[in-house]
């Protein structure tokens, strides 16, 4: 017979994580009182293995009025051999049922394994010792009551899932002897408000200490040689941490604190690298205690950080990966670090609070299209470029749909494909007089309010610059050029107006082709050469056709 535990596991899930790690679990099937076993006295049935060990089977379910009702007091021995497993569910319970009568559960002094869910449900016990010679043991305790725990002092390993959803445990006890706690060992357990990890421990594994809603205090060695993935995810009562430079967080894991309820964060002096995803999730983290050391950010270090104002990011930092600051919608201060090199896509996307940007250095972009913003969707409405710049590109001034004003320096000479793609609500930009190229593709894409953009004599264009600007209504041709090159304002399908200085003599193919509401050109010269096309579509114009 197979038992279904559904119900309750969605009364305790308290993750996506713990849904994906530690509710996979099926509860093994109950012993078969007909199965051939042997029996003690007292009525453990047993099996001796190979190796001439014994195995508990179970019990006689004949003499159930001869068993104690307040105590399991398993044997450490039986002939001369040595219990090193328990493989039953007998003294496990069923789905809703449960025990309020058992106190104590003394388990083999020589035990190895106990199978999954062996003596889940009861809810009074009160000391439970776990011998030091325990090597497996999956959730045997699953929605149990414990007042206290005490790990015997020998065991080096703590099992995986040993104490995986305990619905309750009021003390824990780890003794020196310890040098790894093993995935799950302690995830989900309610009502324990301390863990005290002793320095002997230089292992965490993947969620060790995760999802337990009452922890507040957890001490942590200073020296830890390996961290896992979300090894400490979800402790929503932990408030603050510090992370010496001597924890290694193991290649290529991440979460380490995810979710938890952290407002304060302390990095060591010397260290140079903040992990992935270490604090995301943090809604309440409001500070970030950072020496003048790290030179990487890594991806969602501290995603939707909601509580976080100004992170104070220090100056030795030369990249931000992608996402490090996304959502933090608090954040209405920063200043980027004035040794920045990089940004990526999303470091900083949806900073809704944030109204001002200074960016004193230049910073390559991942690439010369829109979609690729640092500062996607966030709240910019102010822009400045230090002067000394030479190159305006997507990384910080696109997909910025509050931004009104951008200063650019008279340094700028160039400004990139896709560099104003998505500034929704610019209305108007000045272009310095020394820029002499503007990216051709999607460079003002989805700028609905750019109407009238000023266009510097020293630009050189070589077709498309402004077909990607949908509500260009007025454009003043530089004074200086002498033709309008082909395909300058192609598609620029609400301009009405086009004013040309007495400088140009030349208007190539398709300069305005397809401009529908083009219905006044302002032109000094009586004649022009005119290229193929150069006004196809502009059906406005009644003598320029």
């Amino acid at each position: 017979m197979k038992l279904s535990f559904a119900g309750r596991f969605t009364s305790i899930m308290l993750s996506a994580v713990f849904s994906v790690t530690t509710l996979t679990a099926v509860m093994p099937p109950f012993v078969n009182a007909e199965e051939d076993y042997l029996y003690t006295e007292d009525g453990f049935a047993y099996v001796v293995n190979d190796e001439g060990t014994i195995t508990i089977k179970g019990r006689d379910k004949t003499r159930e009025d001869e068993y104690d009702k307040t105590k399991i007091v398993l044997p450490s021995k039986i002939d001369g051999k040595y219990v090193t497993e328990i493989d039953t569910n007998y003294f496990g319970h069923s789905t809703y049922s449960s025990n309020s009568e058992v106190t104590e559960i003394v388990l083999p002094d020589h035990i190895e394994k106990i199978n999954n869910w062996a003596f889940n449900d009861y809810k009074a016990l009160d000391t439970l010792v776990i011998p030091a010679t325990l090597k497996e043991a999956a959730r045997p305790f699953t929605y149990c009551k414990i007042n206290k725990v005490i790990i015997e002092d020998g065991m080096e390993t703590i099992p995986k899932s040993l104490f995986s959803c305990t619905d309750y445990m009021g003390e824990l006890v780890i003794p020196d002897s310890v040098t790894a706690i093993s995935d799950n060992a302690f995830d989900s357990i309610t009502g324990l408000k301390e863990i005290h990890v002793p320095d002997s421990v230089k292992t965490i594994g993947y969620c060790a200490i995760a999802n337990d809603p009452d922890l507040e205090v957890l001490d942590i060695p200073d020296t830890l040689d390996f961290i896992d993935t979300y090894a400490f995810f979800n402790n929503p009562k932990l408030t603050s941490v510090n992370i010496p430079d001597t924890w290694t967080f193991g290649e290529g894991k991440y979460g380490f604190f995810s979710r938890c309820g952290l407002k304060e964060i302390t990095f060591g002096p010397n260290r140079t690298e903040i992990p992935p995803n270490i604090c995301q999730y943090c809604e309440s983290l409001e500070t970030i205690n950072w020496p003048d050391a790290p030179v990487k950010i890594l991806s969602r270090a501290f995603e939707d950080c909601i509580s976080l104002t100004d992170p104070k990011i220090p100056d030795s930092v030369e990249f931000i990966d992608s996402f490090a600051f996304m959502g933090c919608k608090g954040i209405t201060n920063l200043d980027l670090p004035k040794n920045l090199k990089e940004l990526c896509t999303d470091s900083f996307k949806g900073l809704t609070s944030l109204k001002y940007l200074y960016v004193p250095m230049q910073l390559p972009s991942k690439g010369n299209y829109d979609g690729v913003s640092s500062f996607w969707y966030s709240g910019i409405e102010k822009l400045e470029y230090a002067d000394g710049i030479t190159e305006i590109n997507a990384i910080t001034a696109s997909g910025l749909p509050n931004l009104t004003k951008i200063i650019i320096p008279d340094s700028v000479t160039t400004i990139k494909s896709g560099a104003f793609s998505d500034d929704k609500s610019l209305a108007h930009i000045d272009i310095p007089d020394g820029v002499t190229n503007i990216g051709w593709l999607s460079t003002f894409s989805n700028c609905n309010s750019l109407k009238e953009p000023h266009l510097p004599s020293s630009l050189k264009v070589e077709g498309y610059e402004f077909s990607s600007a949908p509500a260009l209504e007025t454009v003043y041709v530089p004074d200086g050029w002498t033709e309008i090159p082909e395909k300058t304002f192609i598609g620029c399908e609400h301009l009405k107006k086009a004013v040309i200085p007495e400088s140009v003599t030349k208007i190539k193919t398709l300069a305005f082709c397809r401009c529908y509401e083009l219905e006044t050109v302002d032109a000094p010269r009586e004649e022009y050469e005119l290229e193929n096309g150069a006004f196809t579509y502009c059906n406005n114009l009644w003598d320029e056709r």
